[in-house]
């Protein structure tokens, strides 16, 4: 059996029926039916060498399925993410196991870009597990996370090897004095937002960083080639893999709101007085936006 981090299937090897239905998940992420196709076809290779292949190959499909229903009847958003604090039948919690949730790319580019020099304060919202606060420990004097779902915010306090502090809070309305932070960063928090609460997120970033103060976002870049990026391919080793980025997907309310553009998203910043740049990791796989307040 191939190792959950060691499978990395290429192109020519992922199957047309998974390619139409990650095309279908990403056109239409929480739609009935490819929830329906999807779930059909892990129950048939539940069994087969394929089921236990890639990222996904040591967890159960009745433990996936249980996880599902539980996100797909729950209607409030933050117990949703409450559920992901679960263990799965590795021990691990659902937060962790989800790879859709955290991309280890994007968690290592970030923490390339912060980390070129010291900071005496930073910011890491939407915190999740603390990975992104452990990484930058050493670079920055104070360093708070925060996460609107109290349990996460616990739970990365239990898990601090430094001085981070923790906290629960909303994004969209910090509990934080002006020009608090030196940088604040996210790991995807900003592609979560519509139009309105995206320009109240930059208006509180605003208010809490200092003057020139810098706001940091990770994202992957799919290849030139028009190819299926690395990390979404190792979740295309089975239909489990689609299984568990649908979940993914439902917590997060992808689907439920509209999208924002790269464009609308640096309108936005601009509008609030911040230039960007963009920096690339050696590979290109992935990359890091910078929002820097102009003044």
């Amino acid at each position: 059996m191939e190792s959950e981090s060691s499978f990395l299937p290429e192109m020519a090897d992922i199957s047309q029926e998974y390619l139409e239905l990650w095309d279908k998940h990403n056109q239409t992420p929480v739609s009935p039916e490819t929830w329906d196709a999807v779930i059909e076809l892990a129950k048939k290779e539940e069994g087969n060498p394929t089921a236990e292949k890639g990222i996904y190959g040591n967890v159960p499909l009745n433990s996936l399925l249980e996880l599902a229903d539980k996100v797909r009847l729950e209607i409030d958003p933050v117990k949703r993410y409450e559920l992901l604090t679960e263990k799965t039948p590795t021990g691990e919690l659902w937060f962790d196991q989800l790879d859709g949730l955290r991309s280890a790319l994007s968690l290592q580019a970030i923490s390339d870009k912060i980390g070129l020099r010291h900071w005496q304060s930073g910011l890491d919202l939407g915190t999740g597990n603390g990975s992104l606060t452990h990484n930058l420990e050493t670079n920055v004097d104070r360093l708070v996370g925060i996460d609107r779902v109290a349990v996460f915010a616990r739970l990365a306090q239990e898990r601090k090897v430094g001085a981070e502090q923790y906290a629960t809070a909303d994004a969209l309305n910090l509990p934080f004095a002006d020009g608090s932070f030196e940088f604040a960063a996210s790991l995807g928090l900003l592609g979560s937002f519509d139009r309105e609460q995206a320009n109240q997120y930059v208006k509180e970033l605003t208010r809490v960083l200092k003057p020139q103060g810098s706001y940091f976002e990770a994202f992957l870049n799919p290849p030139a080639d028009g190819s299926l990026h690395s990390e979404q391919r190792r979740r295309l080793a089975n239909a489990k893999g689609i299984l568990a980025d649908l979940i993914v997907d439902e917590v997060s309310g992808r689907g439920q709101k509209e999208s924002l553009s790269f464009r609308e998203l640096t309108t936005i910043f601009r509008d609030n007085g911040f230039v960007y740049s963009m920096a690339m990791n050696e590979d290109r796989s992935a990359g890091v936006l910078e929002f820097k307040q102009s003044q």
